[in-house]
């Protein structure tokens, strides 16, 4: 079962709130900013705290909160003001990494903000990294970064593993669906295919082409609160969208313990476990040694 790292709850994002729903019930005298305080922000010591960075609110914390969500590919400008695109970059983000879709800072979505900032790469290092123009990289880059979060890949070493392959798998983040048509899995009982046209209904889909039945039934069912309802079994085309494409990766990724294997650089044990040989061997390494030289260069 997959179970790393949970969610958060998600709330209604119409509902009023001036303090993020796991904050404590006193922050004391650096605690959040009332009524008459919306145009200053609170730093974002007070909003670990218990604070909340409400829309319209300007500072530091703004600033900085906006460079992040960049970097995770929800640009918006650095303006230093929540205004209107921030609040929208940050609702995005909220409903990508599990965090109630309320548009305010508060700790629990600052500390995930934080943690997701760890486990991702920038427009520029995925560029450089697969060799994409800008508009394919942007476009990919969000859900890349929250399939790293899930899969909890926060070393250079995981990172360029987890791109590599997916690189791989994806002829270079440009292809998410098997370009075969998947009659030969029909009646692959081991992938769970029992039924007529399993085969072509469940073939290859997604970041690391999830594949079979009772591989859609089980992303489905671990991947419940980020699929947000969404049944895989029921709709196997959306796989390949890009909502899901890095999750069901994610999800691949953790069931086999990859980070292990990825700490110890080991590229031929990865390889077989997703691909359950070595195909592709030569073009994984190069991949693979290209990341590393990428997110292993300074700034």
């Amino acid at each position: 079962m997959w179970t790393h790292p949970q969610p958060q709850p998600q709330q209604n994002p119409a509902t009023p709130a001036v303090r993020d729903p796991q904050a404590r019930p006193d922050a004391g005298p650096q605690g959040p900013a009332s009524a008459g305080d919306q145009g200053r922000a609170p730093s974002m010591e007070q909003i670990l705290g218990g604070a909340v960075l409400e829309p319209n609110m300007s500072g530091p914390a703004a600033s900085e909160m906006q460079k992040i969500l960049t970097r995770l590919g929800f640009s918006t400008p650095v303006s230093g003001t929540h205004d209107g695109p921030s609040v929208a970059a940050l609702r995005a983000f909220q409903k990508a990494y599990g965090v109630a879709q309320n548009g305010r800072l508060g700790p629990t979505t600052l500390q995930t903000l934080r943690r997701a900032q760890s486990c991702s790469v920038t427009l520029a290092q995925l560029m450089a990294c697969a060799d994409l123009p800008a508009a394919e990289a942007a476009t990919e880059l969000p859900g890349l970064n929250a399939g790293m979060y899930f899969a909890s890949i926060d070393t250079v070493q995981r990172k360029a593993m987890f791109i590599a392959q997916l690189g791989h798998e994806s002829m270079g983040f440009t292809k998410f669906e098997e370009m075969a048509s998947g009659a030969d899995y029909e009646g692959r009982s081991d992938l769970g295919n029992t039924q007529r046209g399993d085969g072509k209904r469940y073939k290859g889909r997604g970041a690391i082409q999830l594949t079979g039945r009772a591989n859609y039934r089980s992303a489905t069912s671990d991947l419940s609160a980020q699929l947000g309802g969404t049944d895989l079994e029921k709709n196997p085309e959306r796989a390949d969208d890009p909502d899901v494409r890095y999750l069901t990766a994610a999800w691949f990724w953790n069931e086999r313990d990859l980070n292990e294997y990825a700490d110890q650089g080991q590229l031929s044990t990865v390889t077989r476990r997703i691909n359950g040989g070595t195909n592709g061997s030569a073009d994984r390494k190069q991949r693979y040694n290209k990341a590393l030289r990428v997110l292993q260069a300074p700034g």
